[in-house]
């Protein structure tokens, strides 16, 4: 009997753990930007696997996260980061900017010839998972899901298919800060994806992944350039409050020389 007592506590003791280990990662995920303004979040069942807990758990955090104001749960559609986040900082701080702005200036400088040389080297296997990613990055900006872990896929396919092991072990070593990078971004006026910069960057993904697969170097290369010229945009209106430009429309975007 007493040994049963000691195991029920037990079991609830580990149920109230991991209950606050999800409450307090999910609400870091949204406040760091993981799950953006307005993003979809995985259905009930995805976050009760993800995080190990049992459904009716799952269902408890959410309920607590919706009455924070964290997150809109709306019935027949989804669970939804909130367009207003509390206690959140309304703009990043200039020096993070300034940062970035300098990550992104490097990226400047050695991602169009990473997208060039893939576009020449890159086995078939790894023009297939470039393009896999590509289709897959635009598919969550269809469903208003978080991109941020796709877009590093993206990237990362693209030094790898390099084969160079310097370029790889460099691009490697950048991963942390461009986490920080983007997550940095989400947090501010940015994290709204004013005039559709994240369909944007998917569509220049695709643009990318198709230069790759037609062994056109020179394309790959000019459409990384236009790439990283978004991301740069991106940081200089939340340094400067001066509006990226408008995008609209995808198709109309295809068409147009870059």
């Amino acid at each position: 009997m007493y040994n049963k007592i000691i195991n029920r506590i037990g079991m609830k003791c580990m149920k109230k753990t991991q209950y606050h280990q999800m409450l307090d990662d999910m609400t870091n995920r949204i406040m760091e930007g993981t799950w953006g303004k307005g993003e979809k979040i995985p259905i009930l069942p995805e976050l009760a696997s993800e995080y190990n807990v049992s459904v009716s758990t799952a269902r408890e955090v959410l309920k607590v996260l919706e009455s924070r104001r964290y997150i809109t749960i709306q019935q027949g559609r989804g669970t939804f980061v909130s367009s207003e986040l509390p206690d959140e900082e309304k703009s990043v701080p200039a020096s993070s900017v300034f940062e970035l702005l300098k990550l992104i200036e490097f990226r400047m400088m050695i991602e169009p010839t990473y997208a060039e040389t893939a576009a020449k080297l890159a086995y078939q296997n790894e023009i297939d998972a470039i393009s896999d990613s590509a289709t897959r990055m635009s598919e969550l900006v269809e469903s208003n899901s978080p991109t941020i872990d796709e877009d590093l896929k993206f990237h990362l396919l693209i030094a790898y298919a390099t084969h160079n092991d310097h370029a790889i072990h460099l691009y490697e070593n950048l991963q942390p800060q461009l986490t920080r990078g983007r997550a940095q971004l989400r947090q501010g006026r940015a994290h709204t994806n004013i005039y559709g910069m994240k369909e944007r960057a998917a569509d220049y993904h695709l643009l990318i992944a198709a230069a790759i697969k037609e062994r056109d170097g020179v394309k790959a290369a000019e459409y990384m350039k236009g790439h990283m010229a978004v991301s740069y945009e991106l940081a200089l209106y939340e340094l400067t409050s001066d509006p990226p430009k408008k995008f609209t429309s995808n198709k109309k975007f295809f068409n147009e020389p870059i």
